[in-house]
Formats: C-alpha cells, sequence, structure tokens
C-alpha cells in the first residue's frame, strides 16, 4: 500500500511539473507572438497588404451573405446544419459506446465489419475548475455518499452522459 502511495504522489509531481511547464511555455509564446506583432505592425509595406486584404474580405462576406439570402441557398444551409448535429449527436454516442467497450473488453481494438482494425484512443485534458465545476463534483461527492439501491453512478461520466447501471 506504501509504495501505491509513492508511486500517487510521484504521479501527481509529475501532473504538477508539467502543468508548470506548460505554462512557463505559454508565457514565453505570448512574448514571442507580440514581439511578431509588433514587427507587422511598424511596417507599412505590411499594412497597406493589409488593409487591402480587409475591404477585400469585406466584400467577399457581403457576397456570401447576398448568396445564402437566395431561398434555395438557404435551404441547402438548413439541410447542413441538421447534418452537422447529426453527425455530432452520433459522435458522442459512438464515444460512449466506444468507452463501454473498453471498459467490458479491457481491449482498446475492434474489427469493423470491413476487416480494418481500429483502435480506440482516449483524450485527457487539465482545466482550472469553475464555480460550476466545483458545485457538480461536491454535489456529486454528496451523491456517492447515499447509496441508492441497487444503483452504481458512474462518477466519471460528465454532464448529461452519466450512466447509472444495476448493481451487479
Amino acid at each position: 500500500m506504501n509504495d501505491q502511495l509513492q508511486g500517487e504522489q510521484e504521479v501527481e509531481a509529475m501532473v504538477k511539473r508539467c502543468l508548470d511547464s506548460v505554462a512557463t511555455k505559454k508565457q514565453t509564446l505570448r512574448q514571442k507572438r507580440e514581439m511578431l506583432s509588433n514587427v507587422l505592425k511598424n511596417d507599412s509595406e505590411y499594412q497597406k497588404l493589409d488593409e487591402a486584404y480587409r475591404k477585400a474580405r469585406i466584400a467577399r462576406m457581403s457576397r456570401k451573405a447576398d448568396l445564402m439570402r437566395q431561398e434555395e441557398n438557404a435551404a441547402v444551409q438548413a439541410s447542413v446544419n441538421d447534418l452537422i448535429r447529426e453527425v455530432k449527436t452520433e459522435q458522442l454516442a459512438l464515444s460512449d459506446w466506444l468507452r463501454q467497450y473498453r471498459d467490458n473488453t479491457k481491449s482498446d481494438t475492434f474489427e469493423h465489419t470491413d476487416g480494418v482494425m481500429y483502435m480506440i484512443r482516449a483524450n485527457f485534458k487539465v482545466k482550472k475548475e469553475s464555480k460550476a465545476d466545483r458545485w457538480l463534483r461536491k454535489h456529486r461527492e454528496q451523491e456517492a455518499k447515499i447509496p441508492l439501491p441497487g444503483i452504481t453512478i458512474d462518477q466519471k461520466s460528465s454532464i448529461g452522459r452519466g450512466s447509472a447501471a444495476p448493481a451487479a
């Protein structure tokens, strides 16, 4: 048990070191980008070209808006927006099914019906905890303390995508 605690502390220390390194590099990146921005702002030829680009972009956006107002194009755009929403919904469902498949089979690969092997990947990110995140975490911790008969709650689920399954 002591080895596990030491291992957890080492992992936590590595996470903190990586977060500090990322923060330092982001600060340096901001400074370098500002330097490059100043170079561009101070070049008169670049400024003239940038102004011409802005005018051309405005004319382009105006023409696009005129075309999109046409009835037949507006209908196609609405259809595109519907398809985008459907694809996002399917991708969320696929993500949930892949997580469940990986958890059930303890495998991160599967073969599709066309014979192609696919690999399941999970990407983890860190973000600062907001007030809403804090409230949700505390709410989940309180929920976990109140046992529900015959139901276990998946503590890793995100809002709206949680799963409640019968206890085995």
